[in-house]
């Protein structure tokens, strides 16, 4: 029976994404805070977007409604925007300011107080 050790190649293993490494708590830290700060993101964009695409599906179901109902045409354009639009607009500004604005303030906070004690020296 013949040895056959020396048919067997070895490969090294090829070196691995720098994502794959582990590299502490800051790392994860750092990792963490792009997670959330990108999923904040998301859901005020997504918020903000589903507010104005029902919201102005009502106003314009609304407006086709009441004109099929009455008899007559829809809301001429002017009226349209005095008394829908600008209103609603208004109101979905207003209610995203006051939802996000306080989250928004107290992540930056948090941030930059981090950031503070990071570019401090002998810390």
């Amino acid at each position: 029976m013949a040895d056959h050790t020396d048919d067997v190649v070895f490969v090294e293993e090829p070196p691995r994404p720098e994502s794959f490494v582990k590299k502490g708590l800051p790392y994860i830290k750092a990792e963490g805070a792009t997670w959330v700060s990108k999923a904040i993101l998301y859901i005020f964009g997504g918020t903000v977007a589903l507010v104005l695409l029902s919201g102005f599906t009502v106003i314009i179901v609304g407006v086709n409604l009441r004109g099929s109902l009455s008899g007559t045409d829809a809301l001429n354009p002017q009226t349209l925007v005095k008394e829908a639009i600008l209103p609603f607009t208004q109101g979905v500004a207003t209610f995203a300011s006051t939802v996000f604005g306080p989250l928004l303030a107290f992540i930056l906070g948090y941030y930059f107080a981090e950031k503070s004690k990071e570019d401090r020296p002998g810390s």
